[in-house]
């Protein structure tokens, strides 16, 4: 398969924010996803400066005996990201000061990325394991041996199918974590299949892929293509979709959008084994720099947990699950189709209470009591039924009566509320979208509504 390719080409590359092996990823994506690799230089007008380039010569980490505790050729996430060259013999207790060590994962290499962030003031260090670490002798002095190199290089960054001037969806996963899995390259490259596989089939809204430089990438990327949201409806940054985990939905900032909304909706839908959070109330990423003032885009995130190797060596393929990568993109794919096709719903010929009985209309839902009867609902005669999905189906089966209300009220609530869309009213009755749409598709059939597509966000 195309994404396991790609996913075991990329995974030991050391992708540092700008490296020869993030240029050496940001090619092989190219020839997979035929898609472009921006550059981005410095802009004094963000506060936000892109690091250097940076290139790992060597790192060692030695006892006085000459005795190897590790080294960035046995596994790179030893060495610290953008730690600078260093060369010399240090105590115990110095060296302390500068190791990560995980005690509750003590098969763990942590990765450090704080100096990628403090570029300007990096510092050098060794991530080890509980093993490795308890290697070390307090009276011991060690060998620290550090050479990299830093040198002048543009930020670059993957587009899949970049942003127009209207009408954009932006799918957002970061790259830049190296021998890491599914914290950031899983996503990115399920976000690319996304589009890959959508491109020509999608009417309204124009869906792009960002494999970003985390935070700071994306920022580039919204002054570059100057979006905000006038042009862009949504974004959705996702990660971790690749972990053999429960689905974890984060809501925008923006409390009434229609990305709110559509998270929200497939939040039920997708219970139990799903949970929400509010914005930045769990794991965090690009979505940041989407909901800023200038910028104003509405960004939900979809990921999974827990992740019990996160920001670890041992986040490789023994936690990939593919049956979790085929769902996170069949979930994202239907948000996407949710978007495309949200339609304003406006009376046309309309005058009049419709009989949803009628036989040229049968729209009709049985009540799931009558006269003090109990009675089963007949849903599942609905023509249009069959086109749900198997968690849509179940998710109606387990709430009919949301349905029957749904009957008994929507010509009301269209005839005293103007401008809904399909998704507004999906969302005010907790019904599916796609049964939502569907049903009123049949009444624009009938002649009773127009759905004209109208960027409501």
């Amino acid at each position: 398969m195309r994404h396991m390719n790609i996913l075991k080409d990329l995974l030991h590359l050391n992708r540092h924010h700008i490296s020869p092996d993030m240029d050496e990823a940001l090619n092989k994506l190219c020839k997979v996803y035929n898609g472009k690799i921006d550059q981005y230089l410095n802009d004094p007008k963000l506060t936000w400066r892109i690091p250097p380039g940076y290139k790992v010569i060597s790192a060692e980490l030695k006892d006085s005996k000459g005795k190897l505790i590790c080294s960035h050729e046995d596994n790179p996430m030893h060495l610290w990201s953008y730690s600078p060259s260093f060369s010399g013999i240090v105590s115990f207790a110095e060296l302390k000061k500068k190791i990560l060590v995980d005690f509750n994962r003590p098969e763990a290499i942590l990765f450090h990325f704080r100096n990628q962030y403090r570029f300007h003031e990096p510092v050098w260090g060794f991530s080890l394991n509980v093993k490795q670490y308890e290697m070390l002798d307090q009276k011991e002095k060690y060998s620290v041996d550090i050479k990299t190199e830093f040198y002048e290089a543009p930020l670059k960054q993957f587009v899949l199918n970049e942003p127009s001037r209207k009408n954009n969806l932006i799918l957002v996963a970061h790259l830049d974590h190296y021998c890491q899995l599914n914290d950031g390259l899983g996503s990115a490259i399920l976000n690319n299949e996304i589009v890959h596989e959508m491109k020509g089939k999608l009417e309204n809204i124009n869906l792009t892929s960002l494999n970003s430089i985390e935070i700071v990438g994306s920022v580039y990327f919204l002054k570059k293509y100057k979006l905000n949201s006038s042009n862009t409806i949504a974004a959705i940054s996702t990660n971790g979709l690749t972990l053999d985990s429960n689905l974890i939905f984060q809501l925008s900032g923006k409390k009434d959008s229609l990305i709110n909304k559509l998270i929200s909706l497939f939040y039920l839908i997708y219970q139990p084994s799903s949970s929400i959070e509010k914005f930045r109330e769990g794991w965090g990423n690009d979505e940041i720099a989407f909901e800023v003032p200038g910028v104003n885009i509405p960004c939900a995130s979809i990921h999974r947990g827990p992740h019990t190797t996160y920001h670890t060596n041992l986040d490789d393929f023994s936690q990939f699950s593919n049956s979790s990568f085929d769902e996170s993109k069949k979930l994202i794919k239907n948000i996407i189709l949710s978007l495309d096709k949200n339609y304003t719903i406006e009376i046309k010929d309309w005058n009049g209470l419709i009989c949803l009985a009628n036989p040229d209309i049968n729209l009709y839902v049985e009540p799931l009591n009558v006269s003090n009867i109990k009675q089963d609902s007949d849903i599942e005669k609905l023509s249009f039924y069959m086109n749900l999905s198997d968690l849509e189906k179940k998710y109606l089966i387990n709430n009919k009566q949301k349905i029957i209300n749904f009957c008994y009220k929507f010509q009301s609530y269209l005839s005293n509320n103007k401008n809904i869309t399909i998704i507004d009213l999906a969302y005010d009755f907790s019904l599916p979208v796609l049964f939502v749409r569907e049903y009123i598709e049949k009444l624009r059939d009938k002649g009773f509504v127009s759905l004209p597509y109208k960027n409501n966000n």
